[in-house]
């Protein structure tokens, strides 16, 4: 809340704002400040009594008090911006780890996405190599723990190429290059390097999931 104290003797002052005080539950105290004669106008220890008789009224409490509460509010205020944000950002990780980027964004803005024909594109499946059994000797937790330390490699060269991970069902792992993006014949070589450090990735890595 802001107080106007006017203390230049003018012969003709604004009161086109007299609108905007309509609400304030204080307008004809602040309007007297704003009276011609300067000697007619309260002066700020009255007006100060004045603001803290009507804030304890209200059961505010004092002017300070109200500011405190202001700043209170301003800070639940951005700690909610702030949890809203992260919530956002987190939407748009998992819409991105389900969608190619740019039918996403199309999506978030309520653009229509029309099927597409490719003439040409590279795709790759892989999966593990006695995963079946390996399943049936580990815990739920050792599975988690297995794949996702080994497709996190994998997204991490995918990363690296211009190839777009499909999707993940149990041990399949599904990669393609020359869409949504056409890379016209590059997408056979970008298959094929990521393919390479696939296994490079399989051979360095310790199976520890079934605690052999």
């Amino acid at each position: 809340m802001v107080f106007l104290y006017l203390l230049k003797n003018t012969p003709n002052l604004n009161l086109s704002q007299q609108h905007l005080l309509m609400m304030l539950p204080l307008e004809k105290h602040l309007q007297t400040c704003w009276l011609e004669m300067p000697e007619m106008r309260p002066n700020i220890k009255k007006m100060k009594t004045i603001v803290n008789s009507h804030l304890k009224s209200k059961g505010g409490g004092s002017l300070v008090d109200q500011m405190m509460k202001m700043m209170e509010d301003a800070t639940m205020v951005k700690d909610r911006t702030a949890m809203l944000e992260e919530a956002q950002q987190q939407a748009d990780r998992l819409l991105y780890n389900m969608l190619p980027r740019s039918v996403a964004d199309d999506l978030k803005v309520g653009k229509s996405v029309p099927p597409q024909l490719y003439p040409c594109a590279t795709v790759l499946f892989s999966d593990i190599r006695g995963f079946t059994h390996l399943s049936s000797i580990s815990t739920p937790f050792q599975i988690v723990q297995f794949l996702n330390e080994l497709f996190s490699g994998f997204d991490d060269i995918i990363a690296k190429h211009d190839a777009y991970k499909v999707e993940t069902i149990g041990d399949a792992y599904m990669i393609v290059s020359g869409v949504p993006k056409e890379n016209g014949n590059a997408h056979v070589e970008n298959i094929a390097n990521v393919a390479l450090r696939m296994r490079t990735v399989d051979f360095d890595y310790k199976i520890t999931a079934s605690g052999k």
